[in-house]
């Protein structure tokens, strides 16, 4: 749900904090595929009701529409990979105090498997993506670009069917079909 949400949350950051004004087609499709993304979420798992911790996520969306809209626009000043270094910097005092709280009892005991998936998705998917994703908001607009997000959840199926032998029923496929459509209009 909150890669249904994020999108949309970014086009509205963009707009409050650095005036874009995206067309009313835009946030037509833009709404349209978020919902798309979110109902496929909800009737994937079978149903959805609302808890207290749909709160923190709901702030964290927010956080990360703002976040994205501002990495958007300093992108426009300096190189994207300064944006993401820089933030890694200033959020590292807090990432070492986390890093010490949730650290394992017997580190040794996490399999090399684990300890390469967390490197793989902090150094690459996390920092690296992040080179190419804030240079591409600063050519393209952060609305524009914050709607390929919605792309994700397809890409994720698509490599689950491949990888992890998920299936590939009709209805997964109307909603790919459907959200492809929202991004490219």
């Amino acid at each position: 749900v909150i890669l249904g949400i994020m999108p949309l949350a970014t086009t509205a950051a963009a707009a409050v904090i650095q005036g874009e004004r995206p067309s009313a087609g835009f946030w037509i499709a833009a709404t349209i595929g978020s919902a798309l993304v979110m109902a496929f979420a909800i009737y994937r798992s079978g149903g959805y009701s609302l808890s207290a911790g749909d709160l923190l996520l709901l702030v964290a969306v927010v956080c990360g529409g703002i976040g994205y809209t501002y990495s958007g626009q300093l992108a426009g000043l300096m190189p994207g990979w300064e944006v993401i270094s820089w933030a890694v910097v200033i959020s590292l005092p807090l990432s070492l105090l986390a890093v010490y709280f949730t650290w394992p009892a017997d580190a040794g005991s996490v399999s090399t498997r684990a300890w390469t998936s967390i490197l793989y998705a902090g150094l690459m998917a996390q920092f690296v993506g992040f080179f190419l994703w804030n240079a591409a908001m600063a050519m393209a607009g952060i609305s524009r670009i914050g709607q390929i997000g919605l792309l994700q959840p397809v890409f994720v199926a698509l490599i689950a069917a491949a990888f992890a032998r998920e299936p590939l029923d009709p209805i997964t496929m109307m909603f790919v079909g459907a959200v492809v459509a929202t991004v490219a209009i």
